[in-house]
């Protein structure tokens, strides 16, 4: 069972870059370092290139909670897949491989984790925010067995083989990395392909032409 540890309180920071802003909020004010995937999830020593982008106190410190169900709920994982294999088939489970999450899991909280990982993630690769009316879409292999094999067929072909060939990013070792594509026509359009822990991936859309 879940159980809250608290929020929270990260320092304001002195060293975030003058005339920064909060990614999530654009704000400027009390702007703190907020670690993208979260620092919970790395056991210490914590390796040397984790990812770190400026969020103000309040965007912060509201998702220390989210942080910790998601670094806590593999507990609550439910049915184990082999791992991604190189290129998915139509017997693989949705994303190719990996765990499917259970039902006692509380997708709201993780997907709210997965979207700020890559809205960090973005604004790491690419120095762009994405706006607040901008569509970030999350997917995993719970979803994704409901959906039909049309859709299934379509998101093997034309998503997950091509950005499976793309080079991984990894952070930490077996802790977590990630693929990505970006439209070269509209830079609100992106894929992104993240695996937590060797075996818990997402994808996740964004723009209205992604998927």
């Amino acid at each position: 069972m879940y159980r809250p540890f608290g929020p929270r309180w990260p320092q304001v920071r002195a060293d975030v870059n003058p005339g920064a802003l909060c990614i999530y909020y654009e704000s400027a004010a009390g702007l703190t370092r907020d670690h993208v995937p979260p620092k919970a999830l790395f056991p210490k020593p914590r390796p040397g290139n984790l990812v770190t982008v400026p969020a103000c106190f309040r965007c912060n410190s509201s998702a220390g909670l989210d942080d910790d169900y998601f670094a806590t709920a593999r507990r609550a994982f439910q049915t184990a897949y082999p791992l991604v294999p190189p290129v998915p088939t139509a017997a693989s489970p949705p994303l190719g491989g990996g765990l499917q999450l259970g039902d006692a899991v509380d997708l709201t909280r993780v997907y709210r984790v997965v979207v700020r990982v890559v809205r960090g993630l973005n604004f790491h690769e690419t120095g762009r925010r994405f706006g607040p009316g901008e569509p970030v879409d999350v997917f995993c292999n719970a979803t994704l067995s409901r959906s039909g094999p049309g859709v299934l067929g379509h998101l093997h072909s034309e998503i997950l083989a091509p950005i499976l060939t793309l080079p991984a990013k990894q952070l930490g070792t077996g802790v977590f990395e990630y693929r990505f594509w970006h439209s070269p026509d509209d830079p609100s359009c992106s894929v992104w392909l993240l695996t937590f822990h060797a075996a818990v991936p997402f994808l996740v859309t964004t723009g209205t032409g992604a998927a």
